[in-house]
């Protein structure tokens, strides 16, 4: 497998799942037509993400259990065993994996946390209002 192509994260996930043959979720960036291009045509990455998966399935005798293509990024979602993501990486067509579950949490600590009381739920509690005093505006018209 050539590291270069491989996320580190991906890589460390592969190997815990490998004990345990648990499904591992990848992106898997497929190579453009042509090397001026950054990213794959539409047609060109369903083609080969169907063509690809397709080849490591006959050659394992394994499916993988769920694949999604990103047709406008030139990539696809897919969860399977360590070995099928493993091979998928390997083969020509794949221009690069990262893992689709990275450590960082994305959890956002409350602000003034403090307990509540089950009277207080659903209810908003509401500062009084201030009203303003509203000014009339006088308008000049031009009565001719």
């Amino acid at each position: 497998m050539a590291q270069a192509k491989i996320d580190p994260e991906l890589s460390r996930q592969l190997d815990q799942a490998a004990l345990t043959n648990s499904p591992v979720q990848a992106v898997i960036k497929v190579s453009p037509e042509e090397s001026s291009q950054l990213v794959a045509s539409p047609e060109h990455t369903a083609e080969l993400a169907n063509q690809v998966v397709g080849r490591i399935s006959s050659k394992l005798g394994m499916q993988a259990e769920r694949m999604t293509l990103f047709r406008n990024l030139g990539s696809f979602s897919i969860s399977a065993a360590p070995q099928f993501v493993r091979e998928l990486i390997d083969q020509p067509e794949v221009a690069g994996a990262i893992a689709s579950r990275q450590p960082s949490s994305s959890y956002i600590a409350p602000i003034n946390a403090r307990p509540v009381e089950m009277s207080e739920i659903g209810h908003e509690q509401r500062q009084p209002a201030v009203r303003k005093k509203k000014m009339a505006v006088r308008r000049s018209s031009s009565r001719g």
